[in-house]
């Protein structure tokens, strides 16, 4: 999901340092607060699960500690996720890349 999400910021960046400075805070963004939530310092409810990572944390966690998680949502979540990701990515990849 990560990737897709890179492949996505991309398609703005002409140089790798302009990639790294504009692909790291957006990234982190999506990575550290469902893992911040995952912790416990703070509990974000129902709007954890707009994060394309939450899904991922919840299976992982499922299958560390078998704890009680919606298995149907998860898997729907991680689905809808790379489905949009990947045609969010392409969209910008073929706009910005192949079609100048």
């Amino acid at each position: 999901l990560t990737s897709l999400l890179s492949l996505s910021i991309m398609t703005y960046a002409t140089e790798f340092l302009k990639f790294a400075m504009m692909s790291v805070p957006i990234v982190l963004v999506f990575m550290i607060v469902p893992l911040i939530q995952y912790i416990g310092l703070v509990d974000l409810g129902f709007v954890k699960y707009i994060f394309p990572i939450q899904s991922s944390v919840d299976l992982l966690d499922y299958s560390v500690s078998n704890t009680n998680t919606n298995l149907i949502l998860a898997y729907a979540q991680l689905i809808f996720w790379i489905i949009a990701l990947y045609f969010t990515a392409f969209k910008f990849f073929s706009t910005k890349i192949i079609h100048r």
